[in-house]
């Protein structure tokens, strides 16, 4: 059988046990022939938008004879999805803003029983503000670091209706300064250099002041003592 990534057992660890779960963009569906195998979860459906992909899942179900408990579907993202159908919706291996395109095109998605596990390879801060400005809790954040150094970050929600968050800070940064773990630590160091180069790149340039400020402001947040 084979094994999960780190970033893939990262994921998994924040599917809740006994729900169905639906993973988007599947990557050869080992992510739900793990969980269903491990008896963590009852059913999935593993779906992607192109037929090479789907049919790689296609493969890796019927290979581990999990035919019985894993749908393979193509959908465009969600589109293809009612609300009904899973607890558990999984987002993983694709950009940020990829995340939040497919989260605002169904507006059932806006619903307290869904649980949501969204791991942006990039852009996790436009995720970060997509939920807070929408209504959605942040649960759980988690990071982990690969062979090659690469730190991946991973985060679970539901919708509460909760009010607008708008917290550039929170956004960027997400729960991470306060875990103490390696993987955390140095995606904050990580992000903290990457705004540094984007305010000397505003200010070579001669950017609007306000830009400026608003950095300059999460840079200095009390937050980021220590770092």
């Amino acid at each position: 059988m084979f094994e999960l990534s780190p970033r893939l057992a990262m994921v998994a660890s924040l599917v809740r046990f006994g729900r169905r779960m639906a993973d988007i963009g599947t990557d050869h569906a080992y992510l739900p022939c793990e969980l269903v195998k491990n008896g963590r979860i009852p059913f999935a459906i593993a779906s992607d938008v192109a037929q090479g992909p789907l049919h790689n899942a296609e493969l890796t179900v019927r290979r581990y004879g999990l035919t019985d408990r894993i749908e393979c579907r193509r959908s465009d993202g969600l589109s293809a999805y009612h609300a009904d159908e899973m607890d558990e919706i999984v987002l993983a291996g694709m950009g940020g803003n990829l995340i939040v395109d497919i989260l605002s095109a169904v507006s059932w998605i806006k619903n307290p029983r869904i649980h949501l596990i969204l791991q942006p390879m990039t852009h996790s801060e436009d995720v970060r503000r997509y939920l807070l400005t929408n209504g959605f809790c942040i649960e759980k954040e988690t990071a982990v670091l690969d062979k090659t150094g690469k730190v991946y970050v991973a985060l679970s929600a539901v919708f509460t209706s909760a009010p607008p968050i708008k917290d550039g800070f929170l956004f960027i940064f997400g729960a991470h300064p306060s875990i103490d773990e390696e993987a955390s630590r140095l995606f904050v160091s990580r992000q903290i250099n990457r705004l540094k180069k984007q305010l000397y790149g505003i200010l070579c340039s001669r950017g609007e002041c306000r830009e400026t400020e608003e950095i300059e402001q999460i840079l200095n947040d009390q937050r980021l003592k220590g770092y």
